[in-house]
């Protein structure tokens, strides 16, 4: 990194202590500094996150993030946040933020604060905006997420307030990295201007499992479920929410089962009440699904199980510029992924390298369900179509490529 001094402070707004999608970039964040050489020798960044007054108190987890941020060299600051259900307390938490943050890069000496999402990226700006460079990790498109679930409202002196924030934190950030190349395009095309930005899409770290060794987790995993080699299985890791198009998915699975007797499904969940509540309305045989809870560290060991992997999106602002982790970690399996055509960045890469499905979200089920039945029967060489999954994930969603990007906008 050339005779530069670097030592960046990365800041987020919850979701470090519990096992979150957000917080796993925020984690994978400090790795990529490291191995992007980010950090200037004898010095170590800092992981700043203000959570939630329940998280805060919890000692225990404190202790085990402390570890696993000390284990990525970096130095674990836990800040409390007011109670959303308090009056004012947008507001004050943004201020509040802000001034931590601009404390912390005065005392601390950081020259970089790498802020991940809107609040944590326009705390940065009002706190260290004039005494260090800012790099904003966009995640998605926050307004609209806000707009759909109802927190926002349509012209609202609020919703006004948000676009004039983010207009102000994409504008004036030092680097502005996306998850998708169609977020950066929207922010561009929200705020008329026609700012650069770096790609580092939901990117994994991927298992250390050789194909090998998945291709007999795979036959394990079956046997143990009571399923066939030759069974079709149906795979989907995931919630239950609405956003998930959960209630589309089962209805194409049902689908799949009527064309294909042999088709399976196997879902991966911490949702397994509501799932076998809506599976049981369908009135599925027993021994075509099973439904499964399991630490996050497991569910590539299971997940491996799959000939399809489910990621299905409704057409909306929010889904047209994301970059779900799910995607990377079907490939990272060696299943093949059904992708909504509305996630615009991972259905061309489906399309591109032939690893799954495009389907639209315009479609009828029986539409959708049709074009799996047709791709998986065309699927003749599984053993192959597995090995392509993996070196795509780690050719486009590996770790490998996410370091060499976060090299160039630290040292650009």
């Amino acid at each position: 990194m050339g005779n530069v001094e670097y030592k960046p402070l990365v800041v987020a707004t919850g979701g470090i202590l519990v096992e979150t999608g957000y917080g796993s970039r925020v984690w994978l964040s400090l790795e990529c500094l490291r191995g992007a050489e980010a950090v200037t020798p004898g010095h170590r960044s800092g992981l700043l996150t203000f959570e939630s007054l329940r998280n805060f108190l919890g000692k225990k987890r404190k202790a085990v993030m402390a570890e696993r941020a000390d284990l990525a060299g970096a130095r674990l600051i836990v800040m409390p946040l007011l109670p959303k259900k308090l009056p004012l307390s947008d507001m004050l938490n943004r201020y509040w933020c802000a001034l931590i943050i601009r404390w912390l890069v005065k005392r601390g000496g950081f020259t970089h604060v790498h802020a991940h999402s809107h609040s944590a990226g326009i705390a940065a700006v009002t706190g260290a905006g004039q005494l260090c460079d800012i790099v904003w990790d966009v995640h998605g498109d926050d307004i609209a997420e806000r707009l759909d679930d109802g927190r926002l409202k349509t012209g609202s002196a609020k919703h006004c307030r948000a676009l004039r924030y983010e207009k102000e934190l994409w504008m004036n950030a030092a680097k502005r990295i996306v998850v998708s190349s169609a977020l950066g395009e929207m922010l561009n095309t929200r705020h008329s201007v026609g700012k650069s930005s770096f790609l580092v899409p939901c990117v994994l770290n991927l298992p250390g499992l050789s194909g090998e060794q998945q291709e007999v987790s795979r036959r394990d995993v079956r046997i143990r479920l009571g399923w066939n080699s030759d069974d079709v299985v149906a795979l989907y890791v995931g919630s239950s929410s609405e956003w998930q198009h959960v209630d589309y998915m089962l209805d194409v699975v049902e689908q799949l089962m009527v064309r294909n007797p042999r088709v399976k499904f196997l879902c991966i969940t911490g949702d397994k009440e509501c799932f076998v509540e809506k599976i049981g309305v369908r009135e599925w045989s027993p021994a075509s699904y099973h439904v499964v809870i399991l630490p996050h560290s497991e569910v590539v060991n299971y997940g491996v199980a799959g000939d399809i992997g489910l990621l299905f999106r409704e057409d909306n602002d929010t889904n047209r510029v994301a970059s779900p982790t799910k995607f990377g970690e079907y490939l990272g399996m060696g299943v093949p992924v059904a992708v909504s055509t509305v996630i615009r960045d991972f259905s061309g890469l489906v399309q591109k390298y032939k690893v799954g499905i495009p389907c639209d979200p315009s479609e009828s089920v029986s539409q959708t369900a049709d074009a799996i039945d047709s791709f998986v029967g065309g699927n003749v060489d599984g053993i192959r179509m597995r090995q392509g999954c993996r070196q795509v994930a780690q050719r486009e969603l590996g770790i490998d490529g996410a370091i060499a990007t976060y090299r160039e906008v630290y040292d650009s």
